[in-house]
């Protein structure tokens, strides 16, 4: 356990922690950032995109009711537009990707509460057993005939040990494919050549919700947004790329489920995955708002509406959540880190 859980842990029960959550809070809007929901363990996929399991969620969800008015996407854009001023602490809880355990687990969890979040959805991923770049990295990182891999581009790299650990093979490639350089396609071509293993095409069960599943969350008192149509990280396109990714999505959307998309979480969300272009790309294809995902959070004097901070969610501690959340909301200062 890490001095940060210990803390944690030792202000959970000595009460100190109930104590920061009942003090005067800055204003501020947290907006926390979600992926799957279950069981890491049990995926032939990325285990890294699990922010919760189901239990976890529930609990978050349960402590944030009482410690924080939750908003809906409609009250965020009019705050990072200015047109309405932050009056103490609120908080939004977002999804991204749109995995099939959103429905299955998370709005059945979220609709309990009572609690509105936005689901960020990829277009062309609605309904698809289609596996995206990061669980194909994982999966050939879990799959490889190869226990020490030699990785040719974008550079040489040996990796030992993989079969037993491959999670540090599937850590260091995901974090070459966000490089702004690096030709994704080539660099997944290259590990399945360097593990010795075919690429997976298609999951054997569907991954991502259906427009039905969506629509129900739309009934549900839920939010849908954009998260692109094919999820390619924007800052490696050309601005028209940028639009046709943008304008396509939200086409989409708003045909199936009969609402007019105004928000986009950038796919990746770094600092690095998205520009000045992006917003002018996104403005001009009918949108108001964007969110990042590299930290931080948002107030009056501090938020862009074409890059809204957002809060990673760590699954590994209920405790470090809770601190984290009366921390924030106290100081005016973000105690969350990217993932």
């Amino acid at each position: 356990m890490s001095w940060k859980n210990t803390i944690a842990n030792w202000l959970e029960r000595s009460g100190a922690g109930a104590l920061l959550g009942a003090l005067p809070k800055r204003n501020v809007l947290m907006v926390f950032n979600y992926h799957r929901i279950g069981n890491p363990r049990s995926t032939l996929y990325d285990p890294d995109v699990f922010s919760a399991t189901a239990a976890g969620l529930e609990a978050q969800v349960a402590f944030l009711k009482k410690r924080l008015p939750l908003i809906g996407l409609a009250e965020a854009l009019e705050i990072a537009g200015g047109k309405r001023k932050l009056t103490g602490a609120a908080g939004l809880i977002t999804f991204d990707d749109g995995y099939r355990d959103n429905f299955d687990l998370a709005f059945p969890i979220l609709r309990s509460h009572g609690a509105p979040a936005v689901f960020f959805l990829v277009s062309s991923y609605v309904g698809s057993s289609y596996v995206p770049w990061w669980d194909e990295i994982a999966y050939l990182a879990k799959h490889s005939k190869k226990d020490t891999v030699r990785l040719q581009y974008p550079h040489e790299l040996i990796f030992e040990n993989v079969r037993a650990d491959p999670g540090v093979l599937a850590g260091k490639v995901t974090a070459l494919y966000k490089q702004p350089d690096v030709d994704g396609e080539r660099l997944l071509e290259s590990l399945a050549e360097a593990c010795q293993t075919e690429r997976p095409g298609q999951s054997a069960e569907r991954l991502f919700l259906d427009w039905d599943e969506a629509r129900a969350m739309l009934r549900g008192g839920m939010d849908i947004a954009s998260h692109t149509h094919t999820h390619r990280i924007l800052s490696k396109l050309t601005p028209e790329e940028q639009y046709s990714e943008a304008f396509e999505s939200k086409r989409i959307l708003d045909s199936q489920l009969c609402i007019r998309v105004a928000a986009m979480a950038y796919p990746v969300g770094l600092r690095s995955s998205f520009s000045a272009e992006t917003g002018q790309a996104l403005e001009r294809a009918g949108y108001r708002a964007a969110f990042s995902f590299y930290g931080g959070l948002n107030s009056d004097q501090i938020m862009s509406a074409f890059d809204i901070r957002r809060c990673a969610v760590d699954p590994r501690s209920a405790e470090l959540f809770r601190l984290r959340t009366a921390l924030t909301s106290l100081t005016g200062k973000s105690c969350f880190y990217p993932r």
